[in-house]
This record gives structure tokens, C-alpha cells and sequence, in this order.
């Protein structure tokens, strides 16, 4: 029987720690069988003689993977920088949504009509509000407009969460 070394793998862990196992096979009559990987501390001299021929190729490689590793964890929190705050509160509630979403939502829920009846009624800034591209959840003027159909805090959470689904 005869054992040699077929390949020996050098990586970083996710903890950024690199390490080495060897991987070698063991010839039985004509054919080469794999053996279980073991780490470089306990393969023996013949992998510590390889490790010696090609370790400063893999201590570069080592180098050169620790870099590019860096080198991305910053382009991703530097990416990540640039990516605005969720536009929700604490519970998952939209802070704001379109003039779209709020009238379908509103539409749905059998509303619109009330919500318009409401907003003609309570006069000009409260028509130029009901018209804004954005509605934030909580403008005084909207929640002016949801005091006086008598809806609670809770019912504009869950009108602006069922809102906020609607892709317009």
C-alpha cells in the first residue's frame, strides 16, 4: 500500500481564521482510494515537506484572500451606507405612502367617499394635502381628516400597513 498526498486545501473560516487540511489517497492494487481529510498539524512529514515546497505560494495566497476579503467588508458597509432607513416605524407601520396606495387602500375599504367628503369640508390645505404624491402617516392634516370620521390610531396602522402592500 502506498500513500500519497493529493491535494492540501488552504482557507479562511467565517471567524477570518485560515487554516489547512490535506487531503490523501492510498493505493490498494491498482486503484487509488480517498482518505479522510485531516488537518496539516496531524498529516505527517511527508505534508510538512509539501507545505515547506509551496507554503510561501499559499502564505501569499493567504495574504493576497485576506485582502480582497477586507477590501469587500468595506465596499459592502461602504454600499450599505448608501441604502436609505426603512421607511417603517418600529412596528412594521409605512412612515409614508403614495397618493395611489392611500386611495386604493381607502377605495377597498369602503372609505373613499367618506375620506373625500371629509377633505371637501374641511377646506383648501386640506384638499391641496389630500392631493401630495406622499402621504405621511402622521401629518397633522391627516390626522385631522381621521379624527373626524372617528377612526382610532390603530385602524390608520393598519390602513397604512395594508397600504404600504399595494404595488402601484
Amino acid at each position: 500500500m502506498t500513500t500519497r498526498i493529493r491535494k492540501v486545501i488552504t482557507a479562511i473560516d467565517a471567524a477570518g481564521k485560515a487554516f489547512s487540511e490535506v487531503h490523501s489517497e492510498t493505493q490498494v492494487g491498482d486503484n487509488w482510494y480517498p482518505n479522510d481529510p485531516v488537518s496539516l498539524e496531524d498529516a505527517g512529514p511527508e505534508a510538512a515537506a509539501w507545505v515547506e515546497l509551496y507554503g510561501a505560494t499559499q502564505a501569499a495566497q493567504i495574504t493576497a484572500l485576506t485582502a480582497e476579503r477586507d477590501s469587500l467588508a468595506a465596499e459592502v458597509d461602504r454600499l450599505t451606507a448608501l441604502v436609505p432607513p426603512p421607511n417603517i416605524d418600529d412596528n412594521g407601520v409605512p412612515l409614508s405612502i403614495t397618493r395611489t396606495q392611500a386611495q386604493l387602500m381607502l377605495l377597498r375599504s369602503d372609505m373613499l367617499d367618506a375620506v373625500e367628503s371629509v377633505v371637501a369640508a374641511s377646506g383648501r390645505e386640506a384638499q391641496i394635502w389630500y392631493t401630495a404624491n406622499e402621504w405621511l402617516r402622521n401629518s397633522p392634516t391627516l390626522l385631522g381628516v381621521a379624527d373626524k370620521l372617528g377612526l382610532t390610531a390603530e385602524q390608520i396602522d393598519g390602513l397604512f400597513f395594508e397600504a404600504g402592500k399595494i404595488v402601484t
